[in-house]
């Protein structure tokens, strides 16, 4: 039996090479994006009234204020540019993932051209088995009645031999 043998294999292997560097840019991206989440997470902590000190009830000299608003400010724009950092993390994310979509789609379409290669070529070699096997089995028999054929007329050769020598 001949061995399966797929025309577009060399195909295959770089799209799924491909695949496999757009599911590391994504696991990327990912990890980017989660850090920069707990970055945004740590700044809005930093940022609460409480990790200021302000809470009800707390008086402050107006130097000692104005130096809380001034951090204060400084961590609400430390949030404002890690919300900003995040959201583009998350569009490289969605991008990365949308890119690994595309490319799982084309190593799909390989895989169902390599299955139905696959199958048609499983469907030749039966095909080429039934009719060897029948070409076998025919000549077998053939030989088997032209045999039968030759043992019967030596048969009757000598039937008609006794029965000349009989006369």
């Amino acid at each position: 039996m001949k061995k399966f043998n797929f025309r577009m294999e060399r195909v295959a292997r770089v799209r799924a090479i491909t695949r496999d560097q757009a599911k590391a840019d994504w696991a990327r991206a990912q990890g980017a994006e989660l850090a920069a989440r707990q970055d945004l997470d740590a700044f809005r902590q930093a940022a609460s009234a409480e990790a200021l000190g302000l809470v009800a009830g707390a008086t402050f000299a107006r130097t000692s204020f104005a130096s809380l608003t001034a951090r204060a400010q400084a961590r609400a724009h430390a949030v404002t540019n890690a919300s900003q950092a995040l959201d583009h993390k998350v569009a490289a994310t969605q991008a990365a993932n949308e890119f690994l979509i595309e490319k799982q789609r084309e190593v799909d379409a390989i895989d169902k051209l390599r299955e139905a290669a696959r199958e048609r070529w499983h469907e030749e070699t039966r095909i080429d088995e039934a009719k060897n096997t029948d070409d076998l089995v025919g000549t077998r028999a053939g030989i088997l009645l032209a045999q039968a054929k030759r043992r019967e007329a030596l048969r009757a050769k000598a039937q008609a031999n006794r029965n000349s020598g009989r006369s």
